[in-house]
């Protein structure tokens, strides 16, 4: 016979499941100003490795701005890039404490095309040698400042032009140039 014994005790210590965030949708490389994306962070299904059920939220940090409630990001910067951010929480759920995770994409900004600029009060019909006519314009996009040139029979003087034709059949051209703000280009 055999007499009783104790058996030694054994600690265990239960780490956390460590997750696996990754892009689902992932931002695009690079975004134009006023050009919007929806990033999204997934786990693997459950039942894989990595798998994690706890809640996925977002942010944003530079030239980007981004509605909480659908994530979609808007760029507010042609110039200056954008880090969009995916923060998995840690949680416990039926029994299993999930670890958090971090996931960051860079997205660089570029500068929107420029609307049409149309030069407005250049005169339709010929004019003479010492006439001036002024010039202005409209349309175009964003804040920068406008600036005019002429070649040909003429000069100008911030936006009178005035015409040096000798003789008959010279030509003036008018040129004006919209400078980009940082989110248009020129």
């Amino acid at each position: 016979s055999y007499a009783s014994s104790n058996s030694s005790s054994q600690t265990l210590t239960v780490a956390n499941s460590a997750p696996t965030l990754s892009w689902k949708t992932a931002p695009p490389a690079s975004q134009v100003y006023n050009g919007t994306f929806t990033p999204v962070a997934a786990t693997p299904v459950s039942g894989q490795a990595g798998y994690s059920p706890c809640t996925i939220s977002y942010g944003v940090t530079g030239g980007c701005s981004i509605n909480n409630g659908s994530h979609l990001v808007t760029m507010t910067s042609g110039t200056n890039s954008c880090l969009v951010t995916a923060n998995l929480a840690a949680c416990t759920s039926e029994g299993t404490t999930y670890g958090s995770a971090t996931i960051t994409a860079t997205v660089a900004a570029t500068l929107a095309t420029q609307r049409t600029l149309t030069i407005n009060g250049v005169p339709t019909g010929a004019v003479g040698d010492g006439q001036t006519f002024n010039v202005s314009t409209t349309g175009g996009s964003g804040t920068g400042a406008v600036t005019y040139g002429v070649s040909g029979a003429c000069t100008i003087s911030g936006t009178t032009v005035t015409m040096n034709a000798t003789g008959s059949g010279q030509t003036c051209t008018v040129t004006a140039t919209k400078a980009s703000d940082g989110n248009y280009a020129s």
